[in-house]
Parts: C-alpha cells; sequence; structure tokens
C-alpha cells in the first residue's frame, strides 16, 4: 500500500482511522488495476445465454471501469416477449454499468452521554459497495437492422438478435470482455516454442533474400501471373474460346452450358449469376379481374383500352376495275411475324449482376436467355450486328437493371423470332401507302366490282423493304369467305389491333384463286404509295398509274389513361417475386406500368419500396395503367403471357461441367465473385470434385476475401491442394442465406491451374 495508519498503544481509536484502513488499501487496489490490468470499461464472467424462446439469462459477473471493480453476484433474467419486432428483426444490448451503494443495514448502539454511559440504537448502513448493473438497450426494427447506441458510460457485455417468433441469437461482445493473464502466458508460450524452432531458420533469412532477389530480378511475380491468366480466361470466355485442354478458364453463368445440369443434386438458377433457385413457384397467365368491365377491349386476345373505329385514310373514287385471276396462280409463301415481348421482375430474389454486360460480348444471346417461355427454342441467327444488337438504337434488346427490379424490351414492335407460316395459292396484288400517323389498325375498306360464286380472299398487311411488299414480314393475316364480301359496296374487313408506325410504309396484300374484281382508281398517288402485282411469287411489278380503292380505319380511344383491374397475384406461403412475361407494343409515346397494391397504396413495380414484400405476403392486388393519348394507346396480349410467382430457397448448390487441363496439376486456385453477399447473413463455400464420376471431394486450404464495397461485391479466392495430380475436376459452389428476402449471387467464376 502506498500509505499507512499508524496506531500507538493506548491511543484512543477514532472511527475515521478504521476506515481509513480501508480507504487506503480500496486506492492500492484500484491503481494496480488501473495501471496493470486494465484502465478502460471490460467486464468478466457476465455469460448470457438463450433459456427459451423469448427469455435469456445472465450469470454474475465483474465489471472493470477506471480502475475499480464492480461486482454483480446475483443472475439476471431478461424476458423480450412484449419487445419482439412485429415484421423484421431488432437487436437488443445487453449493457452494464457501475455505482456505489451503502447497504447491509443493521443496528448499532451509539453513545449519546459519556458520562453516564447512555446510548441509543440506529439502522444504519455497515458497508459501501461497488455494484454492477445489468439492464437492456433496444435497437429499432428493420429489415438489416443495426445495434443500438448507447451512452459512453455503458459497457455493452452481449446482443440479442431477435425476431417476430423469439430470439434468434445471444453473442457475447468480445471487444469489452477482460483479457485473463493465463490465456495470455499460455500464447506466449506458444509463441516462445514457436520462435526458438524458427529463430536458427530467421537468422539467415536476409542472406536468403538478397541471393532470391539477385535469382529473380527482372522476373514476374506469380500475382501478375495469376491475374494475367485470369484476365486471359475472362477474355476467352468474350471470344467464345472453349476452356479444354488449357490450365484456366472463366464463366459469367449467363447460359448452363458449363453448368452441369444433369447432376441430380444440382440445386441452382443460373440467370445472369448462379442463384437461389425456387422454393416455391405458381405460372399463369395475365388476367382481368372482370371481362365485362366497359373500359378494355379483348380481341384475340390482346387487351386495348376501350376504343371507337373511326376512319383515317380513304383512297377513291373507283374509275375502273382489276380481274385478280388474270394474273400468274402460285403457291405463296407468308411469314407472319409476332409482336415482340417485353419482361418486367421485381423482387428481392432480383439483385443486380455485373455479368449482365457479358450479353454485350456477341457469344452470347441475350433474346433467347431472356424471353424465353414455355421451354420455346428461339431461332439460332439472330443477328447482332443487323440492328437488333443490345442496346442497339435500330430497334434491339434494350435492358433496364436496377435492385430488386429488371425490365427487358425490344424496341421493333415485331420480331422474327417467333413466326406463323401460312401457304396460300392464287393470284396475288398489292397496295402500299404510307403511314403518316402512329396507330392501331382496326379495319381495311376493300371495294369488289364483281364476285365470283365462291373463293376465299386472304388479306394481309405487310411491311415494306425498298419500297415493295415483303411477304416475310406479315404483321397482319385474316382470310375473309366469300360469304362475307360485298358487291359493289365497301367489305368493312376488321382484322386483329395492328400497330403501324408513323413514317413507315406498309402493303396490303391480296391474294385469292377466285375470279374476283378490285376497285380502282386512275390519276393521282392518294396514299403515297404503289399497286404491285405478283408474277411468280417472289418478284412485285408495280404500277405507277393506278392504285387500289381502300380505307383505313384506326381506333379513337375513349381516355388517355385508364386503369384495369387485372386478376390478383397470389402464392401460397408467400410471394417474394414477381416476372411478367408478355407479347406487349409499347410506342414511345405511351406508358404501360403493372401496379401493385402495397399498405392500400398503389405502386408501380418499378418504384415499389424495398420493404414492400418483407412478411412474404400471399396475396398482392395488380392492376394495368395504360396512358397515351386518343389516337395512340400501349397493348398487352394476355394469350399466352406468363406470370410467374416464387420464393427462393436459402440454398444453392451448383456443379461446373468436367474442366480439363493442358497437363497433370495438384494446385489450383479457384477465383469468385460474389455480389451482395454479407457474412452477417450469407455463406458460400466450394470444392473441388475429382475421381471416377467426379466423387471425390477435396476442401480449400486457404480461403481469402477483398472487399470491393462500391460495387457490393467479395472476391473470394479458394486455393486447393489435391493429394495427386488431376487431368480434369469439377467444381462444386454452395450458398446458403438466412432469409428468403435477402440473397446473394455468384457472378463469375475463374479457375487456374498452378505449378507443382
Amino acid at each position: 500500500m502506498e500509505r499507512k495508519r499508524i496506531f500507538y498503544p493506548d491511543m484512543d481509536a477514532d472511527p475515521a482511522d478504521m476506515n481509513s484502513l480501508q480507504d487506503y488499501a480500496q486506492r492500492s487496489f484500484d491503481n494496480i488495476v488501473a495501471d496493470t490490468v486494465t484502465a478502460e470499461a471490460r467486464y468478466a464472467a457476465f455469460g448470457t445465454v438463450k433459456n427459451g424462446p423469448t427469455t435469456i439469462r445472465t450469470a454474475p459477473g465483474q465489471l472493470y471501469s477506471g480502475g475499480k471493480v464492480y461486482v454483480r453476484e446475483a443472475e439476471y433474467t431478461r424476458d423480450f416477449v412484449s419487445s419482439l419486432p412485429v415484421a423484421g428483426k431488432k437487436i437488443a444490448a445487453i449493457v452494464v454499468w457501475g455505482t456505489e451503494e451503502e447497504t447491509s443495514l443493521a443496528a448499532r448502539e451509539f453513545l449519546i452521554n459519556e458520562e453516564t454511559l447512555e446510548s441509543e440504537p440506529k439502522t444504519v448502513a455497515m458497508e459501501r459497495a461497488r455494484i454492477a448493473n445489468i439492464n437492456v438497450s433496444m435497437g429499432t426494427e428493420a429489415p438489416d437492422p443495426t445495434p443500438p447506441l448507447v451512452n459512453a458510460g455503458l459497457t455493452i457485455i452481449a446482443y440479442v438478435l431477435l425476431s417476430p417468433t423469439g430470439i434468434e441469437t445471444v453473442t457475447m461482445n468480445p471487444d469489452t470482455a477482460l483479457p485473463q493473464l493465463g490465456k495470455i502466458d499460455t500464447r506466449l508460450g506458444e509463441v516462445e516454442v514457436w520462435k526458438a524452432r524458427v529463430d536458427p531458420q530467421i537468422s539467415t533469412i536476409k542472406t536468403d533474400l538478397a541471393k532470391l532477389a539477385n535469382q529473380t530480378s527482372g522476373t514476374a511475380s506469380q500475382g501478375m501471373v495469376l491475374r494475367m491468366a485470369a484476365d486471359i480466361a475472362r477474355l476467352k470466355e468474350k471470344a467464345g474460346l472453349p476452356d479444354n485442354r488449357i490450365d484456366y478458364g472463366a464463366d459469367h453463368f449467363l447460359s448452363t452450358d458449363e453448368t452441369d445440369v444433369n447432376n441430380p443434386t444440382l440445386l441452382c438458377l443460373v440467370e445472369e449469376g448462379i442463384r437461389f433457385s425456387a422454393e416455391a413457384e405458381h405460372i399463369g397467365q395475365l388476367q382481368v379481374f372482370d371481362s365485362y368491365d366497359p373500359r378494355h377491349k379483348i380481341v384475340g386476345g390482346l387487351m386495348l383500352p376501350a376504343y371507337d373505329r373511326v376512319l383515317r385514310m380513304e383512297v377513291g373514287p373507283r374509275t375502273a376495275e382489276l380481274s385478280i385471276a388474270q394474273y400468274q396462280y402460285q403457291t405463296h409463301d407468308l411469314v407472319q411475324l409476332m409482336r415482340s415481348r417485353t419482361r418486367i421482375r421485381y423482387g428481392t430474389p432480383y439483385t443486380v449482376c455485373s455479368n449482365s454486360e457479358w450479353w454485350q460480348s456477341g457469344q452470347y444471346d441475350p433474346i433467347s436467355g431472356i424471353f424465353t417461355r414455355n421451354g420455346e427454342t428461339f431461332k439460332a441467327e439472330w443477328d447482332v450486328n443487323a440492328g437488333w444488337g443490345f442496346n442497339d438504337a435500330a430497334g434491339g434488346h434494350w435492358p433496364m437493371r436496377v435492385q430488386q427490379y429488371w425490365e427487358d424490351t425490344v424496341e421493333e414492335p415485331y420480331w422474327d423470332r417467333v413466326t406463323i407460316d401460312h401457304k396460300v395459292q392464287g393470284a396475288q396484288v398489292s397496295q402500299t401507302f404510307l403511314n403518316a400517323q402512329d396507330g392501331w389498325l382496326d379495319a381495311i375498306g376493300l371495294t369488289f366490282t364483281r364476285l365470283a360464286a365462291e373463293g376465299a380472299v386472304h388479306v394481309a398487311i405487310v411491311n415494306c423493304q425498298s419500297g415493295q411488299p415483303d411477304p416475310k414480314q406479315v404483321i397482319a393475316f385474316i382470310t375473309v369467305e366469300r360469304e362475307a364480301l360485298r358487291l359493289n359496296d365497301e367489305t368493312q374487313i376488321a382484322i386483329p389491333p395492328t400497330y403501324l408506325q408513323a413514317g413507315k410504309r406498309y402493303a396490303i396484300m391480296i391474294t385469292t384463286n377466285a375470279d374476283h374484281y378490285l376497285a380502282i382508281t386512275d390519276g393521282g398517288n392518294f396514299a403515297q404509295g404503289t399497286l404491285f402485282i405478283s408474277t411468280d411469287g417472289a418478284y412485285h411489278q408495280g404500277d405507277l398509274t393506278r392504285d387500289m380503292c381502300f380505307s383505313l380505319h384506326f381506333a379513337q380511344f375513349r381516355q388517355a389513361r385508364v386503369v384495369i383491374d387485372m386478376a390478383p397475384l397470389e402464392l401460397s406461403g408467400g410471394i417474394a417475386a414477381i416476372d411478367i412475361l408478355a407479347e406487349c407494343i409499347e410506342p414511345a409515346s405511351t406508358e404501360l406500368l403493372y401496379e401493385v397494391q402495397v399498405n392500400s397504396v398503389w405502386h408501380p413495380l418499378r418504384a415499389v419500396p424495398q420493404s414492400a414484400l418483407i412478411g412474404l405476403p400471399p396475396l398482392l392486388k395488380l392492376r394495368a395503367t395504360f396512358v397515351g393519348t386518343s389516337d395512340m394507346m400501349p397493348a398487352v396480349h394476355l394469350t399466352g403471357s406468363q406470370v410467374k410467382l416464387s420464393r427462393p430457397r436459402t440454398n444453392f448448390l451448383h456443379f461446373s461441367t468436367p474442366m480439363t487441363l493442358a497437363a497433370p496439376a495438384k494446385n489450383i486456385q479457384i477465383q469468385t465473385r460474389l455480389e451482395y453477399f454479407e457474412a452477417a447473413y450469407h455463406t458460400s463455400a466450394a470444392r473441388i470434385l475429382t475421381g471416377a464420376g467426379y466423387v471425390t471431394a477435396t476442401t480449400p486450404v486457404a480461403v481469402s476475401d477483398v472487399a470491393i464495397p462500391e460495387e457490393r461485391a467479395i472476391a473470394r479466392t479458394y486455393l486447393f491442394q489435391l493429394s495427386e495430380e488431376v487431368e480434369d475436376f469439377e467444381l462444386e459452389i454452395a450458398g446458403t442465406t438466412t432469409t428468403a428476402l435477402k440473397v446473394w449471387h455468384v457472378a463469375e467464376r475463374v479457375h487456374i491451374a498452378l505449378p507443382s
């Protein structure tokens, strides 16, 4: 002790002297603790465990703070049943702080008269104790909760993660735990043993390093070589070169070409990365809630806002007639284009993947990879350099990737990816015309001056190439039976609503094997087009002196904004993702929005808050909002559309196809890019599979991570040391998440065989 109280024989001791004895000892202990143990706030013991669905128990312990030791001798229990979150999660902090209190009240006699020795009893505190107090500080509820902020005088000893069902985890706080000297001594002993073993080797390391420096001067480092190999593997992938018989390769998981789809234990989705496949899924069609709703009109499965038919163009008057049958009888092959598609995806599984840019490489086909429906096989001759390329302003695929919202559209309203072939026989005449204004063609008027006793008429609306009709680009086709034709009066032929673009030339193509006569007009070029005669089924000869008499009737919409209620979305167990794929035409002057109702408020899918699907709602109201003008509106084809509702699993397992090396190797490095990966919720692991049937699994000897925070990603590298050299192997990648509402994906895999 720094100070001692002196007592003398026969001296009358004062109570203050006795208290000073304890004060001196306490001050010495405080100095020892502050100078040699810790001056900061640290705790010892206080083990906290979960002892019930909603309760915890904290054992007795000590708090060291500023050299003082505060003690709690009783257990602490807490029930969180009234503090559980409603939908998300919450973190509670168990905190401790010290106070000094006078305790142990007892009755003692106090002298009040020294001469008579009279005394009286008083109840007084016999101890002054340093008490460690425990309480709980609650955080705020959130999908991704954070620990609460506590006052500077409080020490956090543990964290409790709460969910709507109770306590999920209890974690001690290692940052404020008091280290024990015994453990430190053990660790120091291990260091001394290691030092004694490696000292002889370290003492010569300076000489060895100088020798190595001389030998390696001017050579590339292994790290640089590995980075070059990884970049070459990525370039090979972009160029479409195979990975076989090479020591490095890559996969960006845009297709399943390098995924072992025949492995029965495969459990993942390969879609712009390795993702969690659906645990529950429902596929249906877009449907209107009320088929009798007067706000819409459905023709042949195509839904448009309600409209009236109005005359927009008329060519006449009749000055002569034209016999169709006088021209050569041929078999005509017509190829009808179908409406292109729009795909909208919303939900927590749709994390933005950096590898979507690899669609631009030309080695992958984003159209067949994105717009496939019900197992369709798209044509393989898609030319990305012919005005259909990725982000091509001439009319190609336009993707939009935003966290939780993906949209893919094809600007061209009709495409040749999905077609219908027609074979019609007879003579064929066509009339081209210039369409001056966007619109939906609803009917064509033709005038027949003579009609044969029988014989149908095939009418097609086709695109023009170089100013003449192109039978390979039919956008509307209808057959009119003889009974429906009118003589010497306009025959108004209703066609499925067909979108015609402003400034483009189209043609009315008429084919029949009957001796029907059409009304024609001489003189001025009323339609800004040409009358064409098919001479051999392929060549069309123009007649610049005459035009066919015809009229065009377009849709005139009753309102500029129309809201149509659709059948609600429903998935047992809850909805985490919405995927809508439908034939759709949405001209630049219009907008088609799908909206869902969340908390009694309607939100467009592209603007729904990310927390909307917390709690996994099993039912969502859906509506479609059409915005345009009286002349132009968007349209969506309900028949054949696809609405997929899903909820992802909480684990995935991916297997690569066999990777063949240029030479046998036993040291292999695997680089992966994990995007939206959060260690608090997610895990990822990899194994190399070798041997017959690829059943021998090897785990990595080292795993390292490099964080890329600005891209919400980590680059994880695995180093494998196999027991023997192999010529080929498969790679297994596994992943988990603690909740279906917080997922991640693998965007890239690169493998490099290292020299032994």
